[in-house]
């Protein structure tokens, strides 16, 4: 698939999973992927937050965090 919004050559990107299986297995995550905000923040804060504190020292000053987007079979990713 050709990306047509891609990350420019040089972007550090740092990835907290290599497969879904345990984002899928998280109890928020059907109402996240509904569109459920409150459940997304709970599955992003639940998954990622600890993780996030402690690689800190990683990201620079002014570092932008961006929401995966995916098209999917079933239509956009929900979880923003």
């Amino acid at each position: 698939m050709l990306r047509r919004l891609g990350f420019p050559a040089g972007t550090c990107a740092f990835a907290l999973f290599d497969r879904d299986a345990g984002i899928k297995m998280h109890p928020s995550y059907k109402a996240a992927k509904s569109g459920d905000v409150a459940a997304a923040l709970a599955l992003v804060t639940d998954l990622a937050g600890d993780w996030l504190f402690l690689h800190e020292k990683r990201f620079k000053p002014g570092a932008v965090f961006v929401a995966p987007h995916a098209k999917e079979a079933s239509g956009d990713n929900a979880i923003t």
